[in-house]
């Protein structure tokens, strides 16, 4: 039976082509380990796994997710903190999440909620969520989970989810904002230059890391204007000190990488030189021997 991918798993970006070859390798040569959850019929946690054996003509190991359980508490606790990801790509899961727990989960819960005043009421955590407690939860700022609900609206989720857009800019996008103002016109002509093309720099871990900053950073102004406990603002202190830390160590293996680059590219350089030297050499020695 072929299993297609939870919306719950969904939420979460999909691994590089790379870390995909990497983890279909290892299960080549060392087996699955892990085993696949299915839940609902479908591929709750371990898609990739199961993508793996798939494509290896590999039965799976697989367990049916318990019925008794949160299946939106496992997804998060088994994704949100482990993966790298930006601001606005937490946001974006905590918000798909959120959108699909109470819509689904309403309906099994109106026979078996819990009595108040003769009443049924719904577990806690599947009443929906305000901007501000998805935002705690993210830890982003409310407007980042706003621009997100903006572009869920949209259906630039996925854009924002797979770290294509910000969730800024996927908002700007929704509203259709221009991203620049138009120059004013001159009432002379100006000379029209060309640029050379600029490759588009790869959104690297330094980035995630300064917008988590950002990010903590605006929750901290918002916070010593309220009422929030000290214990929160002193997490967001420690969290930031942290990811200064991690910026200062991936600024130094940079700089490694860099240094051990340019070395193999002057190595590189001096053997093309001296190939050329001795083509040069070998059509020398051709031409005095023909003559």
């Amino acid at each position: 039976m072929n299993y297609t991918q939870h919306p719950l798993s969904a939420a979460f970006p999909s691994m590089s082509a790379d870390d995909f070859q990497a983890l279909k390798d290892d299960i080549e040569i060392n087996g699955q380990r892990e085993p696949v959850m299915i839940f609902e019929g479908m591929v709750l946690d371990g898609w990739h796994r199961y993508r793996a054996c798939i494509e290896l003509s590999i039965k799976p190991t697989q367990f049916n997710f318990p019925a008794e359980d949160d299946p939106v508490v496992f997804v998060k606790s088994q994704n949100l903190h482990r993966r790298h990801l930006t601001a606005s790509q937490r946001a974006a899961a905590i918000v798909a999440c959120s959108a699909w727990h109470p819509a689904h989960r309403q309906k099994k819960q109106t026979s078996t909620g819990p009595l108040l005043s003769g009443k049924k009421v719904e577990a806690a955590s599947t009443l929906p969520k305000t901007n501000k407690q998805i935002a705690a939860e993210a830890g982003v700022t409310t407007r980042t989970v706003s621009d997100v609900k903006t572009a869920q609206k949209a259906g630039l989720i996925d854009a924002v989810r797979d770290g294509a857009l910000t969730a800024e800019q996927a908002a700007k996008v929704a509203r259709g904002t221009p991203a620049t103002k138009p120059a004013k016109p001159t009432s002379k002509p100006a000379l029209t230059v060309v640029a050379a093309p600029q490759a588009t720099p790869d959104y690297t871990e330094l980035d995630a890391a300064r917008e988590q900053i950002a990010d903590l950073q605006s929750m901290l102004a918002v916070a010593n204007l309220g009422t929030v406990a000290e214990e929160d603002k002193d997490q967001a202190k420690n969290l930031i000190a942290e990811l200064r830390a991690e910026i200062k160590t991936l600024r130094a293996t940079l700089k490694a990488v860099t240094t051990s680059r340019d070395g193999l590219m002057n190595e590189l350089a001096q053997v093309k030189r001296q190939c050329i030297a001795q083509q040069r050499e070998l059509k020398s020695f051709k031409g005095n021997k023909a003559a």
